[in-house]
């Protein structure tokens, strides 16, 4: 079985930097980048 990265509960990548950051956050507090609303939430959660 191929294992997938998981991102942990409550925590959301950064589609620009890559940075596990809080569910929700609008901007990114490590690149400043702007989360787009579909990336707001964790899809695993």
């Amino acid at each position: 079985m191929a294992k997938k990265s998981k991102i942990p509960e409550g925590k959301i990548k950064c589609p620009e930097c890559g940075l596990l950051i809080e569910e929700g956050l609008t901007f990114c507090p490590e690149c400043g980048n702007r989360i787009p609303p579909w990336a707001q939430f964790n899809p695993n959660s």
